[in-house]
């Protein structure tokens, strides 16, 4: 099958068909491994034993097990109890994570990743873009309009109609971002703050697909 030749609609179709699909089978494949996971206990308490195994065709094969998981709860006892054995075998490895104010996060990646516009103002980007528009209206999205793309679509979709608006929604995308730049950092600073930060931070950013459907059609 190829891609590459098949129009978008016919293709974006395929894809949410596919996807359904894929959904459908999953909880299939939940349904299949749950009778063979009963099935493998009755034998693993039958047997005494940790691990069975299942064949099919050919090289088809299906293992149950009983896998082991120990925490440690009070490493201090277990210490005391142990000795030095405990010293030499267990390594104490103290996790830290981050929860970091989503605002906040927006503003240091777009000012690592140098996505933001300070040169144009909002409500100039929007006068020269829909030079149709009233001030009232320019005025209105200014206010509505914060950098969400899916959010301010829909937004100036409703205000200017259904002209092609992606080149106008990247740019208040940026500008949105600057102004969250602005309100954490000194403007005058951003370049030697950008340059701590990749010093600081890592930005990786992974291409990312979402499909919608009507989960009922198709089944």
């Amino acid at each position: 099958m190829s891609f590459k030749a098949m129009p978008t609609p016919e293709l974006v179709n395929l894809l949410c068909d596919m996807d359904r699909r894929k959904g459908n089978l999953a909880a299939q494949i939940q349904e299949a491994q749950a009778e063979l996971q009963t099935r493998g206990l009755a034998i693993l308490d039958d047997r005494n034993v940790k691990t069975t195994e299942f064949y099919g065709e050919g090289s088809n094969y299906a293992a149950v097990t009983l896998a082991q998981k120990m925490e440690i709860l009070n490493y201090g006892r277990l210490e005391l109890l142990l000795g030095g054995l405990v010293r030499e075998k267990v390594a104490r490895e103290e996790e830290v994570s981050y929860t970091v104010n989503p605002t906040f996060k927006r503003a240091l990646i777009a000012l690592f990743t140098g996505d933001y516009e300070k040169d144009t103002p909002l409500p100039y980007l929007l006068k020269t873009s829909f030079p149709e528009l009233s001030s009232k209206q320019v005025d209105l999205l200014v206010k509505k309009l914060k950098g969400d793309y899916a959010k301010d679509k829909a937004t100036l979709a409703a205000v200017v109609g259904g002209a092609d608006i992606e080149t106008e929604l990247y740019m208040i995308g940026k500008v949105k971002n600057y102004e969250l730049v602005r309100a954490f950092f000194d403007e005058n600073e951003l370049g030697r703050i950008a340059g701590e930060l990749k010093k600081c931070l890592l930005v990786d950013e992974t291409p990312k697909i979402t499909v919608k459907y009507d989960e009922s059609a198709g089944v």
